[in-house]
């Protein structure tokens, strides 16, 4: 029952009479922006710890957890179930990352907050909370074919940093066996292998290659293969960039992703490589190309906030 704006345990009715009520009360606060009693938060973690082994195998159980994961609404219940156990219950692989500080200059959280802050980023750019400054990211997300499947990528992409070695090989590694649990195989499975194991691709690409040079776009498409996985690494990219830290997304790094991705875009779609100055055009209100001239490319440069709102809407007609 919901009092005072929480989902508390009706009297006389326990946890272990029906242990999906767990992931039912997650489910109904996730869709409902609320938070969950002290005492059934309480009954939860005691009931996780002692019978969750019988929670994994009953029937519904994955799909209710994975449906807060795929619509992380309600940033609180993403972690309270870290908080409760749920989420190394379910991917215990997670247990590696739980409170793992992060030694760098960028990372401003551990790994396991930082991948749940990743989850509540890629919703940020479903809902349109970005529209305003980048447009482009919220189209190229109502793009996609399987949305569902860029945010299973948010939660596992730093998933091999428990592990000693390159931890987007090691989390790649891991997602099979991850997935299989789910009920998950085939496509799925290779498409967040190559998400998690390049997840570091357009960043490294966009901030140390010369993006004018055309075997750079064409490499990354290469990777990619397809437009689709080509705009879910680059979600995926942004949405870890925001999720890290201010040092990491400045608006100059994103430009220089936007670039990069268009570019290779272009080149999955018409099989050539666009312009160099390709990025360098923008659509007036009516509809007409405006170029940009050297002098307004120096002034952009100084004023950031120019440069961003003509880039935008050229962005914005990528696909057109």
């Amino acid at each position: 029952m919901i009092l005072k704006e929480h989902i508390v345990l009706q009297k006389g009715h326990y946890l272990a009479e029906d242990p999906l009520l767990i992931l039912k009360a997650l489910n109904e606060a996730n869709r409902r922006g609320i938070y969950i009693g002290s005492g059934l938060i309480w009954e939860s973690r005691k009931r996780i710890e002692l019978e969750g082994k019988k929670i994994l195998v009953l029937p519904g159980a994955s799909a209710l957890f994975l449906e807060f994961i795929f619509r992380p609404k309600n940033r609180k219940v993403l972690r309270l179930a870290l908080e409760i156990g749920l989420i190394n219950l379910f991917i215990p692989e997670f247990r590696r990352v739980r409170n793992l500080a992060q030694f760098n200059y960028y990372h401003e959280e551990t790994v396991d907050l930082h991948l749940l802050k990743t989850l509540e980023v890629i919703h940020s750019i479903s809902n349109g909370d970005y529209d305003e400054q980048w447009p482009l990211f919220r189209k190229i997300f109502e793009d996609l074919d399987h949305p569902e499947w860029l945010y299973l990528a948010g939660l596992l992409h730093d998933i091999g940093k428990g592990y000693r070695g390159d931890h987007s090989q090691k989390g790649a590694a891991l997602i099979p066996r991850i997935l299989k649990r789910w009920g998950m195989e085939g496509e799925v499975t290779d498409v967040i292998i190559f998400l998690v194991k390049y997840h570091l691709l357009l960043t490294n690409v966009s901030q140390r290659r010369d993006l004018n040079e055309e075997r750079t776009s064409v490499q990354v498409a290469q990777t990619a293969k397809t437009t689709q996985n080509l705009k879910m690494l680059f979600l995926l990219t942004v949405a870890d960039s925001i999720a890290t830290g201010p040092l990491a997304h400045s608006d100059w790094k994103i430009l220089l992703l936007i670039e990069l991705f268009l570019k290779a875009m272009h080149i999955l779609e018409r099989g050539t490589l666009a312009s160099p100055d390709a990025t360098l055009y923008y659509l007036n209100e009516d509809g007409t190309r405006e170029e940009h001239l050297p002098d307004q490319i120096d002034v952009c440069n100084k004023h950031m906030c120019i440069y961003i709102d003509h880039f935008s809407r050229y962005a914005l007609a990528y696909s057109n």
